[in-house]
């Protein structure tokens, strides 16, 4: 499915129904005391609301933190990736969707056909503590050399009409954020990481429920924005998954070692991924791709330390 030809679709649909769209990006939400009451355009004009959705994906950040709900609810960060549209030096296109599996803290490489002779590519998965909006070259470079050695050699003589860069929202405990916000009428629907697309019609259904005092028809209390952190795996499972995708990493880069070093490079991985878990936090663990960059990234370790902590002393329990 072209997702873009969706979203006009989409938007189509809603315009008919008598839904009005504005394109300027809001900054802020507006709120008097607990109660939500609008948002402020970037252009300073102001829409009034009594009920607000915010799911902007990862940019919903930068609008809760408008927001006096504090660490109640856990922070978004983006999952950052590059994607591209390469028109086939031979016209051709393939008959299906051809995808790898999950690997290297990403979503696996696929190739989907557009128009004849036209394929997207994609595509790279980065956690950033903010949204981007530029491709990275490195990672454009590693995107194009994995279609070309994994899929299809004739690929790189082919030409790159496109680049595209977007950012799926991930929360900190890597599960939804779907409900109410903690303030009288504020919503909440983003976090869906690489979920969104495909939930929304159900997730849409179930937040008008809500929305109207309806009965909802889907558990989804889980999820709800203001919780404590959530954390589906262990430590140890957390981590032998660290140590896994990290490995992955170098075979994607197409590594040359002698083959007892991969064991060792796993035995020495194990014990300092274990040993910053344990100084990120002493009870909470991040998902692995967090855990895994947030060694790499301050801002990203800084977010998960005050967040947990914070979680902690809302909690009534002492901070550590």
């Amino acid at each position: 499915m072209n997702p873009v030809a969706l979203m006009e679709r989409l938007e189509s649909a809603f315009t008919k129904a008598g839904g009005t769209v504005i394109t300027e990006l809001a900054t802020a939400v507006a709120h008097d005391r607990d109660r939500v009451t609008g948002v402020t355009l970037a252009n300073g004009e102001g829409i009034s609301a009594g009920q607000v959705v915010l799911a902007a994906g990862a940019r919903t950040q930068a609008l809760l933190d408008t927001l006096p709900v504090g660490p109640r609810i856990p922070k978004l960060v983006s999952g950052y990736g590059v994607s591209a549209l390469v028109k086939t030096v031979d016209g051709t296109s393939p008959r299906s969707v051809i995808r790898t599996p999950n690997r290297s803290f990403a979503c696996g490489l696929h190739v989907l056909p557009r128009s004849q002779g036209e394929v997207y590519l994609g595509a790279t998965n980065v956690i950033s503590s903010a949204p981007r909006d530029i491709a990275e070259m490195r990672d454009l470079v590693f995107l194009l050399q994995c279609a070309h050695r994994q899929v299809r050699r004739n690929l790189w003589d082919s030409h790159v009409a496109k680049v595209q860069v977007g950012n799926r929202p991930v929360s900190v405990d890597g599960f939804p954020l779907l409900g109410a916000g903690g303030m009288d009428g504020l919503w909440i629907m983003t976090g869906t990481y690489r979920d969104g697309l495909h939930l929304s019609p159900l997730l849409a259904q179930e937040m008008t429920a809500r929305i109207l005092g309806e009965a909802p028809r889907t558990a989804l209390a889980s999820f709800t924005p203001v919780r404590p952190p959530l954390q589906a795996w262990s430590r140890e499972r957390i981590v032998e998954d660290v140590v896994h995708h990290t490995i992955a990493i170098g075979y994607e880069q197409d590594w040359k070692l002698p083959v007892e070093w991969h064991g060792w490079i796993e035995n020495d991985l194990r014990p300092a991924t274990l040993s910053w878990a344990e100084e990120i936090d002493p009870e909470f663990t991040p998902p692995p791709e967090l855990l895994f960059l947030s060694r790499h990234i301050p801002d990203l370790a800084k977010i998960l330390r005050e967040y947990y902590a914070a979680s902690r002393e809302e909690a009534g329990a002492p901070a550590r």
